[in-house]
């Protein structure tokens, strides 16, 4: 019985994976269920062994995507790292590496488009994952206003990297990125 459990579970977890790499790459309404179970190598009769519907396999993407990402951009910096800490973890979300690879980085900033048009549990869990990422930022600030900062920076971060996968020039792009990281730096210096 064990062995079965632990099957459905890696079986669970490959298209939560299968739907945050459709998430990244082709947005909400091109992660469909049969593209996302076509992609695990599943039929999309073996859905709803593991989800109820749509929404919740993309509420799992996100988070379980979140969880990637903070361990990423986190990684040997610890949870006091500060300032330094801060300017690393935005060096590695504004950095190249992550606007290249699309399918291995945050959903936010792919997300953001679709959210609009989605429902409000949708957005909650959105803006959860938002907050989460704040809170990363903000645990690393030694200031009466971090939450507040923390959250503009995610703005920065989110909207930068969206604006430098828009983007077709290259340059234009790499500037992009320097720019969000500069004014990022800037930000905590007020």
């Amino acid at each position: 019985m064990a062995r079965r459990a632990e099957q459905k579970q890696q079986t669970h977890d490959r298209i939560v994976r299968s739907a945050a790499r459709r998430l990244a790459t082709k947005g909400f309404n091109g992660a469909s269920v049969d593209a996302v179970m076509s992609d695990a190598g599943l039929t999309h009769g073996g859905f709803y062994a593991h989800f109820k519907n749509k929404r919740q396999m993309i509420e799992e993407a996100l988070a379980t995507n979140q969880d990637h990402l903070i361990e990423q951009i986190g990684r040997g910096l610890g949870k006091d790292g500060g300032r330094e800490a801060l300017n690393q973890m935005l060096a590695r979300y504004l950095g190249k590496p992550h606007r290249d690879r699309p399918a291995e980085g945050c959903l936010l900033p792919v997300l953001m488009g679709d959210a609009p048009h989605q429902s409000a549990e949708f957005k909650a869990s959105l803006q959860q994952e938002v907050d989460r990422l704040a809170r990363e930022f903000s645990a690393r600030m030694d200031r009466a206003d971090a939450d507040d900062v923390a959250l503009g920076l995610v703005v920065l971060a989110v909207g930068g990297i969206a604006l430098s996968r828009a983007v077709e020039d290259e340059a234009y792009s790499d500037r992009i990125l320097r720019a969000a990281r500069l004014v990022a730096h800037a930000a905590q210096r007020c």
